[in-house]
């Protein structure tokens, strides 16, 4: 299958402090390609919810040279990836306006029934095209991230009406948010983001509150949990800045 490309400019909106794309605005662009991308296939939400599924975001990895900033146009490929076990896979890559590589995600989902949440797998969905996809060696789908031991709760986080969406669920891109909201500021604010790697666990929704867990286990490294009551992990979170 070729890849799916696009276009976009990053708006002022969605940077940060220093003018550079929030970690939330390269995760809804991330997301928005995906679907495009399966639009363009006829593969559109309703067709898939009909068919008895809908795709939710597991793990996302991302590799970072440089991150956007406002007012650069930029160059978003996909391409999905022959599924393997239960998951299914898509690579994005961002580049400038002069074809340099900016940013390399590796994203894994699940294809899951909207009504009682069973796991679907790749096998069983009703498309063709599925076996014809390119096989790649996923690192991010392997990937582990504990919380260590001496990690202290930062706050709590409530969901409101704006953080969820249609699967009425916290939207994946959110999770950009709060974890850079959890940061101490002058890591947030003065260090460059080199890597970024989320497992969304458990679903968060409209009125759960979120113990947010943080620990630095090294000068480089951060590490972020989202616990919910009865200390269920929402989501563990890794960053490493240059």
């Amino acid at each position: 299958m070729a890849a799916y490309t696009k276009q976009f400019l990053v708006a002022y909106p969605e940077c940060d402090i220093n003018n550079h794309m929030r970690l939330s605005g390269i995760m809804r662009q991330i997301q928005q390609i995906g679907g495009e991308h399966l639009d363009h296939l006829g593969l559109t939400y309703k067709r898939m919810e009909d068919d008895g599924f809908v795709l939710l975001l597991a793990k996302e990895g991302l590799t970072i040279r440089r991150i956007p900033a406002a007012g650069e146009h930029i160059t978003l490929e996909t391409t999905p990836r022959r599924p393997k076990g239960a998951n299914l896979f898509r690579d994005c890559t961002f580049y400038d306006e002069s074809g340099r590589e900016l940013i390399f995600a590796e994203t894994t989902w699940v294809a899951a029934n909207p009504a009682d949440h069973r796991i679907v797998r790749p096998k069983e969905l009703p498309y063709d095209f599925v076996e014809s996809l390119e096989e790649k060696d996923y690192a991010v789908t392997g990937q582990r991230v504990r919380l260590p031991g001496e990690a202290k709760s930062v706050g709590k986080r409530r969901i409101v009406f704006s953080d969820i969406d249609c699967n009425r669920h916290l939207n994946n891109a959110v999770y950009g948010d709060i974890v850079y909201d959890f940061l101490p500021f002058e890591v947030a604010q003065g260090r460059a983001l080199s890597t970024f790697f989320i497992h969304f666990q458990r679903e968060a929704v409209l009125g759960e509150e979120i113990d947010i867990f943080y620990a630095q286990p090294d000068s480089d490294t951060c590490i972020l949990s989202g616990l919910k009551d009865g200390g269920e992990a929402c989501f563990t979170a890794q960053l490493t800045f240059a």
